[in-house]
């Protein structure tokens, strides 16, 4: 019987088919029903002054009657098929919040509240399922919360990611500081991070090979310490306009990317004043 009935009833996979067939049955058993007491009615009335028309009236009556039942039995083969797709959604917001757990990778801890927050929300639409006999408002919410944990997990994860210049980025850049044709420049890093020194290398890439500036590592270079935190652009007090706008523009364009720049002022006895010195320090 209900391998019979899965087999013929319409639109079996589509959760939201599901909902709106069993709501239309639903409504469809109701006004079979209230037909049948209609036509009984109107039978009854007939019944002493023309009971031939009483029993065709009851007779038509008779068969709203198996149509409400009929709709009635199609409704609960869709009722359960609505709770069967409402618990396959549920089981696939575990899957999602397992997977965010495993992006995550470092983010473990960072991102704890967040699949909390989604395991909740599959718990709060479990129990909504249970007593109510359906999980339509429940799996909303809990798809709505697992969403939440999701984005929240990639934030955290993108926060701990390395800094990094996209293509798209390094072509922007170069169009920007372009008009710097060779202009002088060094690069520094912070020695004990390996983020630093990837990204101060890139920077290195986007100045030298794409905006055509001219590298001096023979420039002088302010000291790189520990626990500096973002990128610092230093200028000479007495560097001409072309240097100090150059700066300017690589500072901002840094900042436009999303990434924490900041221009100094380095110490006037050094006797190299037209060069730009880029100091990469950590990420936090």
């Amino acid at each position: 019987m209900i391998n019979l009935t899965v087999s013929l009833l319409p639109w079996w996979d589509s959760l939201d088919a599901v909902r709106r067939t069993h709501s239309d049955l639903e409504a469809a058993s109701i006004a079979g029903f209230a037909l049948l007491v209609a036509f009984d009615s109107i039978a009854h009335v007939l019944e002493k002054s023309r009971p031939d028309r009483s029993r065709t009236i009851a007779g038509i009556g008779l068969i709203f009657f198996w149509l409400a039942v009929t709709a009635e039995i199609a409704a609960y083969e869709y009722g359960q098929r609505n709770d069967e797709l409402s618990g396959n959604q549920i089981r696939s917001l575990d899957r999602l919040v397992s997977e965010a757990k495993s992006k995550a990778g470092d983010a473990k801890t960072l991102a704890g509240n967040a699949v909390t927050d989604a395991t909740n929300a599959v718990k709060v639409a479990a129990l909504a399922q249970t007593k109510a006999g359906t999980a339509n408002a429940s799996s909303e919410v809990a798809l709505n919360r697992a969403s939440s944990a999701l984005q929240e997990a990639e934030e955290v994860k993108e926060k701990l990611a390395d800094r990094k210049l996209s293509p798209l980025q390094m072509t922007a850049m170069g169009w920007e500081l372009g008009p710097f044709n060779g202009q002088e420049y060094t690069v520094t890093a912070y020695w004990n991070s390996p983020e630093s020194i990837d990204f101060a290398n890139q920077i290195h890439q986007e100045l030298h090979d794409i905006a055509r500036w001219k590298y001096n590592p023979e420039g002088s270079k302010s000291q790189m310490l520990g626990g500096m935190v973002g990128v610092f652009v230093w200028t000479h007090p007495n560097a001409d306009e072309k240097t100090l706008s150059a700066a300017k523009v690589l500072v901002e364009a840094l900042r436009a990317d999303g990434f924490k720049a900041e221009e100094k002022k380095q110490n006037p006895v050094n006797p190299k004043t037209n060069i730009i010195n880029v100091n990469v320090g950590s990420k936090n």
